[in-house]
């Protein structure tokens, strides 16, 4: 099955629109995290603005990778649209929806949205607006529990209507996270908007078609991967294969090891990463330079402070903008982010990957 995927480039987050053409069907549109841009017009939510544009009036799935709002800030402005289609929503194992336990978890969760809320000084507009967006998508799950799916490794299979040959399935979190996440959920202290604990609940997406296998990663963490490389090397697995890695956590350097990228990529040359970062904080240079060892085409929205001194002597500094080329000149980061592919976008067709940007600036690792 065709399908292309655009990769939004949120700075330091995630959002991806991928659509997906069955020969015997209409297309689907899946989309996996929806974070807000700072500046953006309209809503601030790129995606959104993206799916008025297209006319999109119908998402198959939505998939929010974890609770934190740099995947999910914008979430409610689909949701809240009468004129858009949501048919299900994927969620990490974190309310326990199943087990009769959801009222508690997501009164639990509410209470913390208010603790913090009541913490907070009345200029931070910015940790607000986070909290409103976190508390209406609590609210959205409670009064729509028919359509909601908790989701967890080591490999469960997503129910949508597409070829035998194309499948979504989901590989992390392992259920083990319920415990952890529902103690911290009881916790007074917990800041609710950022615990780290969170990102071990992150899901892990694979697209696998006939040919390939597309890995959309959330911020999955260190921990996670090991113990599922662990659970699959019990069944004599030692590598998923990847053709494509979305990298976890805007490539951040504590949740990679070399084993881990061995263990999810196919050991073959061009095999493509994409890493939405903010340049800044994010992605870690060892990171870079261990999937570039491995023949990574690589890509990243923002422009990341160590490969300045490279991209200018890889470039004609006369056909850049001027906003780059200073940059590069100085070989520093501006307060904002600087971007370099900015908006990417992959397209599968006809058992061939293909990859464009917004900029098609050139990488100096891959």
């Amino acid at each position: 099955m065709n399908f292309r995927a655009k990769f939004f480039n949120v700075n330091h987050g995630d959002s991806i629109l991928i659509e997906l053409f069955p020969e015997d069907s209409e297309p689907k549109v899946v989309l996996i995290d929806c974070a807000k841009k700072k500046g953006f017009r309209g809503t601030g939510c790129p995606v959104y603005e993206y799916l008025l544009e297209r006319e999109i009036v119908e998402i198959d799935a939505i998939f929010i990778t974890h609770f934190h709002t740099d995947h999910f800030e914008g979430i409610h402005n689909i949701l809240e649209n009468k004129d858009i289609n949501v048919k299900a929503i994927y969620i990490p194992p974190v309310f326990s929806l199943e087990s009769g336990q959801s009222d508690k978890r997501i009164n639990q969760a509410r209470l913390r949205i208010k603790e913090y809320s009541n913490k907070m000084s009345k200029s931070d507009h910015h940790n607000k607006l986070r909290l409103t967006s976190l508390a209406k998508l609590i609210r959205y799950i409670r009064e729509n529990p028919d359509m909601i799916f908790e989701m967890n490794g080591p490999k469960n299979e997503v129910s949508l209507a597409l070829d035998s040959s194309t499948k979504f399935s989901v590989f992390l979190p392992l259920n083990e996270v319920k415990g952890a996440i529902n103690s911290k959920l009881g916790d007074e202290s917990i800041d609710i908007l950022h615990f780290s604990e969170m990102n071990d609940a992150s899901l892990v997406i694979v697209l696998e078609t006939e040919e390939k296998k597309f890995f959309f990663t959330g911020d999955s963490t260190l921990d996670q991967w090991q113990k599922h490389k662990k659970m699959l090397g019990r069944q004599n697995i030692s590598n998923l294969g990847a053709d494509f890695l979305k990298v976890s956590h805007h490539g951040s350097k504590d949740n990679y090891e070399d084993e881990i990228i061995d263990y999810i990529l196919k050991n073959e040359e061009n095999i493509y990463a994409l890493i939405s970062a903010n340049g800044k904080s994010h992605p870690h240079l060892n990171v870079l330079k261990s999937l570039n060892s491995r023949s990574c085409l690589i890509r990243c929205t923002n422009l990341l402070d160590k490969c300045a001194p490279n991209l200018a002597g890889m470039i004609d500094l006369s056909n850049t903008s001027m906003e780059i080329a200073v940059m590069i000149s100085k070989y520093e980061i501006s307060t904002d982010p600087v971007m370099c592919q900015g908006d990417m976008m992959i397209e599968f067709q006809n058992g061939q990957i293909g990859y464009s940007s917004e900029t098609q600036m050139p990488c100096v690792y891959g």
